[in-house]
Parts: structure tokens; C-alpha cells; sequence
């Protein structure tokens, strides 16, 4: 196409007829040039790439998007899914329609990146078509959808899209249509005395168990901190009760692993054979036969937690081998000494054995630290006696001797912890504890020292009889140190 001056276009330098024209002709040029001008620096302001299109889809770049995109450009034109798109395009707005919209994904430099295309019928009988790359528009989107729809720690569905979708099945008409309750017993306890990070490891493990056991095709939600909600189509009520006998076999093999805190998992169900569904009578039965599981095992699921968590204590503790059977034996000579009834006697027995157990609550950064303790370490330390209390109250074998738990490092002059009691207000086994426990301890290797001598060892007891330790007791321990 051969290119015009502004002078031949307006006739410049020919008859005087078309002279008489020549300045409103330079001011309508002029406009255009402006016009052209402000176009092209619009195309180019444009984040889209545009393309021009016949009514057959035919395609070619418009204005600068060849030279800006060249390389884009090239792989979309030369990869026949993406024609696909942009012909259906084509074809949608050749049957009247003014504009459509679509999208497509595309690999880019190894980068799967997502693109909207927009294509707009001209007056012109062409197409015009913009692509524009949305790829972090589309990531933030999924993003925010995942954070309002799922449950953060366990990437699970969340309440409020459990109970969405519930109502989105209110009334309608369901076949076999399954919905399961599960709820992980004495989570509270292993919050309260391992920490909750130990805690949420637990529901970390549940969670996961159940997607392995139900599948994708289940809809799995966390509803509430120590519960799952799951909903089944197509289901048989023998394959809910196959599902449920999986349930327990999982969580049984992942008790059976080496240093596992005991996991204990309550189920229930409610089948939908057809009809409409009633998602709120479908959800109590439910929850009610997730109950009535529940009180069959929680007293023996609490025992074989505390038996797990002394486990758990005894792997981690440098002074627990032999320390409870040595503090054992000592104990029960000073109390015969004493002339302690029997039961006081099996109450320092247990006692004995399991005083520190709420050490397994205690990081092993402090626990086990070759060296003698910050403030803020020893604050964290002498939380042992409370969670130990709440340990034994979730057992029914040591719930009677929790309060001693809790009170086992109470001094007899009123500085001990945590609530500082004195004299006789500390229980009489918690004032033999604090004496055979002080001897094992500085008679035993620690990491930051060697074991004292029996000798030293009875002379500190002594000197600090009547501050530290209840002088009858003293009293008592010297008499059988003696024989």
C-alpha cells in the first residue's frame, strides 16, 4: 500500500477550486493524527493482548500486541486447544451475539498461568478479541475462596460450608444419603497437659485418617474443635458401617506406633434411604448415636491415655528409670515408721509413681536443660504440679489422688508452689513425697551434676528440717536411714 503526503491528500499545488479547501482539510488531518496518536498509545497501555478476527476465524494481531507478546502470542496461535477457544468465541458472536466471554490455561515457561478472553463484535463485520492474563487475579480468588470454605489447620471444610451445603440439601429429593459424626475423645486433656500443639497434631492425624478411610468422594468437614461432620451420596448403610469398622482399625495401627499419644475417636451415623431430607433431624441422629458411643468408652479411653502419657514421660525424663520404685520403697519405711494407715500408704505409693507425670507437658528444651533454670524457664517447670492434677482427674484410677498431685511441691514453711500451703496444711503424703524425693534426687546423677553422697545428702535434708521439710518426717527418715 504506497503511502500519501498531507499535501497530495489535499490537493496542494493543483487547482484553485480545491485550494479553497486546503485549511479545513490540514485541521480534519490533523484531528486524525491526534486521534491515531492517542490510539495507538491507548492499545499500548492496554495489559491485554488484542486480536482482530473475520466472521470465518481468521486471526491476526492488532496494533502493538505482535511486538510487545510476541513470544505469548506465537505459543497461543500455535497450540490448537487455544484456537479451539478463540474459534468457539468466534463462532458464538457470529450467531448475534454482541460480546462473550471465556477462558483458557496455558503452560508458560513452566508456569501454568490462566487467561480470560473478552471478544466484542465490530461494525465492521470483524471480531475484535482481547486476552488478558488473570493469573493473579485467579490465585488471590482461590485463595480467598479456600480461606472462607476449609478449616485452616486441617485444610478440611469448615462449619460454615459444612452447614451451606447442608442446606442446600434441606428438602431436596436424596437416595442414599449418608451423614457421620466423629468426635476425638479427651481432646481437652491432651490440650490441657501436652499443650495444644500436641493437641492439634491429634486432629491433624484424624482428619487425614478420615479422608484416607472415606475418600474423595465423601464431603469432610471440621464442625467444631474436636469434631467432623461428613456427608455421603450414593452410599448403603452396610458401607457406612464397613466405613466405621475402617475408622477404628486406623486409629487402632496408629496407637500401636512407638511413643503415640492413645487416640480415641467416637462415631455415629444416620442413613437417608429417599425421600426429601430433613438435614436437621438427619444431624441429631447423628450426633446422638455419636454419644451414645461415646459414654461406652470414655472411661477407658481416659486410663489407657494416662497409661500412654506416663510412657510418653518415662521416654523423655533422665531421672524417671528406677526414681518412682526407689522413692517407692523409702516412702513406704518412713510411713510405716510413722504409723500411717494403709491407705495413706497406697496414696504415696501412687503418689510416688506418678507425681511428675505432668513433666510430659513440659518442653523437653527445659525438661531436659543441662543447667540450672531462667525464671521464666522455672515458671514454665512449675506448671507440672497443675497440668499433673488434670491428668489424674481425667483417670479414674488416679482421680483420687490428684489433689496430691497438684500439692506435691508445697514446702512446710509456706514457699513452695502452687499455692503456697504450710505446715499441716500439706497432706501428710505430700510431705513424705517432698522428703524422698529431695533424697533420690540429689543421691541419683543429673545431667548438670553427679549424685552426692548418701551422707550429704541426709545432712541437707537435715539442715533444712522445719523450712523445707516437715520435721516429723525428718524425723521418721532418719530413724530408718539409721537401721
Amino acid at each position: 500500500m504506497s503511502k500519501y503526503s498531507r499535501e497530495s491528500i489535499i490537493g496542494l499545488g493543483e487547482s484553485s477550486f480545491r485550494k479553497n479547501y486546503y485549511p479545513e482539510l490540514q485541521e480534519k488531518i490533523i484531528d486524525l493524527e491526534r486521534l491515531n496518536l492517542r490510539n495507538e498509545a491507548l492499545i499500548r497501555a492496554i495489559p491485554d493482548i488484542i486480536l482482530i478476527s473475520d466472521l470465518e476465524g481468521n486471526l491476526m494481531p492488532f496494533g502493538s500486541s505482535l511486538r510487545r507478546e510476541k513470544k505469548l502470542l506465537d505459543q497461543m496461535l500455535n497450540t490448537q486447544r487455544i484456537l479451539s477457544v478463540l474459534e468457539s468465541c468466534v463462532k458464538k458472536i457470529s450467531k448475534e451475539q454482541k460480546s462473550v466471554n471465556c477462558s483458557f490455561m496455558l503452560d508458560v515457561d513452566q508456569e501454568e498461568r490462566h487467561f480470560e478472553v473478552r471478544a466484542h463484535a465490530t461494525e465492521l463485520e470483524e471480531i475484535l478479541i482481547l486476552i488478558r492474563d488473570i493469573t493473579t487475579e485467579s490465585v488471590l480468588k482461590d485463595r480467598l475462596r479456600f480461606m472462607a470454605e476449609r478449616d485452616p489447620l486441617t485444610s478440611s471444610y469448615n462449619r460454615w460450608s459444612f452447614e451451606e451445603r447442608m442446606d442446600a440439601y434441606q428438602n431436596s429429593e436424596e437416595q442414599n444419603f449418608g451423614l457421620l459424626v466423629l468426635d476425638i475423645d479427651g481432646l481437652k486433656v491432651i490440650n490441657d497437659t501436652l499443650g495444644h500443639y500436641h493437641g492439634d497434631e491429634v486432629i491433624k492425624k484424624v482428619s487425614h485418617m478420615i479422608h484416607k478411610v472415606l475418600g474423595d468422594n465423601a464431603y469432610i468437614a471440621r464442625i467444631g474443635g474436636d469434631e467432623f461432620g461428613v456427608m455421603l451420596k450414593g452410599v448403603h448403610k452396610m458401607e457406612l458401617e464397613e466405613a466405621l469398622a475402617s475408622i477404628y482399625d486406623e486409629v487402632s495401627l496408629m496407637n500401636q506406633m512407638d511413643g503415640a499419644i492413645q487416640i480415641s475417636v467416637s462415631v455415629g451415623y444416620a442413613f437417608h434411604e429417599n425421600g426429601p431430607i430433613n438435614g436437621l433431624s438427619l444431624y441429631q441422629e447423628a450426633d446422638n448415636n455419636m454419644y451414645q458411643n461415646k459414654l461406652l468408652k470414655t472411661s477407658s479411653y481416659r486410663s489407657n491415655l494416662v497409661r500412654s502419657l506416663m510412657k510418653a514421660l518415662e521416654a523423655r525424663d533422665y531421672i524417671t528409670e528406677g526414681h518412682a520404685d526407689r522413692m517407692d520403697e523409702l516412702a513406704e519405711l518412713i510411713g510405716r515408721q510413722m504409723g500411717l494407715t494403709s491407705v495413706e500408704l497406697d496414696r504415696i505409693a501412687l503418689l510416688c509413681k506418678f507425681h511428675d507425670i505432668g513433666k510430659v507437658g513440659i518442653p523437653d528444651s527445659i525438661l531436659k536443660k543441662p543447667g540450672k533454670l531462667t525464671d521464666e524457664e522455672y515458671k514454665v517447670m512449675k506448671t507440672h504440679a497443675v497440668i499433673g492434677e488434670r491428668i489424674a482427674n481425667a483417670s479414674g484410677e488416679l482421680k483420687e489422688i490428684s489433689y496430691l498431685i497438684m500439692k506435691h511441691h508445697e514446702r512446710y514453711d509456706g514457699k513452695g508452689y502452687p499455692t503456697g500451703l504450710k505446715g499441716d496444711e500439706i497432706p501428710i503424703e505430700c510431705q513424705v513425697l517432698s522428703v524422698v524425693d529431695a533424697y533420690d534426687a540429689m543421691t541419683n546423677d543429673r545431667p548438670y551434676r553427679k549424685a552426692l553422697s548418701k551422707e550429704v545428702a541426709i545432712e541437707e535434708i537435715v539442715n533444712h528440717r522445719g523450712s523445707q521439710f516437715s520435721p516429723q518426717v525428718v524425723d521418721a527418715f532418719l530413724q530408718v536411714m539409721m537401721r
